[in-house]
């Protein structure tokens, strides 16, 4: 797994592996950490995690923004920025629940730390959501039938969710997820999307540039014919 660290910090949140957090009425286990990130600017931290529901097994991802200490003058100020980082990060979620192929808002809430976390008292913004099969897209080694398949799929998918209120401006190739095993695409990083006008839209095609910009190192750089391979 790769992680991907800002301003050049070591890691500090790998100290939370294992350990356990409520949010909503579920209680989840937070596993391996996947990326970190610090914003200087709000005194906030912000990670992903795999977690796991404790009372099915459920696999899910744990979004987490934590204050990180703060400056009395700006206490207010930072902490309502920080509250409108994660509806903003939460909203499309709960504008594309009804699609199979991007991921479900599990549980949301603001919760308080304790001595694990770093700053007893600070506010921890969370939200957890299901974890989408497969891995990027752009790690495999696909054949031109399925890089054709998944090309296809974000299409329908980008203009599902613009039908739903949600627009994705630009493409990145990392949102794209695909499972081989049971022929899977979703879309993660939706956060990178804005609101939009249902009544407002174009259809998206293959001729779309967006379309083209999420092409990058998926259907673009196929060279073989036939079946999947095994990457």
């Amino acid at each position: 797994m790769s992680y991907f660290w800002s301003d050049d910090e070591e890691p500090f949140l790998t100290k939370l592996e294992g350990t356990q957090i409520t949010v909503g009425q579920n209680i989840y286990r937070l596993g391996e950490l996947v990326s970190e990130g610090h914003s200087i600017k709000i005194y906030e931290r912000h990670a992903h995690f795999i977690a796991q529901r404790e009372s099915d097994g459920l696999a899910c991802m744990a979004r987490l923004r934590l204050q990180d200490g703060h400056d009395a003058k700006d206490i207010a100020y930072c902490a309502e920025w920080g509250r409108q980082i994660f509806e903003r990060e939460i909203r499309p979620l709960q504008l594309t629940e009804s699609m199979a192929a991007t991921p479900t808002l599990l549980d949301h809430e603001t919760v308080f730390q304790t001595a694990v976390h770093g700053y007893p008292g600070g506010y921890i913004n969370a939200f957890i959501m299901s974890k989408v099969p497969g891995r990027p897209a752009e790690e495999y080694e696909l054949s031109k039938i399925e890089a054709g398949f998944i090309k296809r799929e974000v299409i329908q998918i980008l203009d599902s969710m613009q039908r739903l209120g949600w627009a994705i401006p630009q493409g990145f190739p990392d949102m794209v997820h695909y499972d081989r095993e049971t022929q899977t695409v979703s879309m993660t990083g939706l956060d990178r999307g804005t609101e939009w006008d249902p009544n407002d839209t174009e259809p998206i095609t293959e001729d779309s540039y967006l379309v083209s910009q999420f092409g990058e190192d998926i259907w673009w750089s196929t060279t073989s014919f036939g079946s999947s391979s095994e990457s």
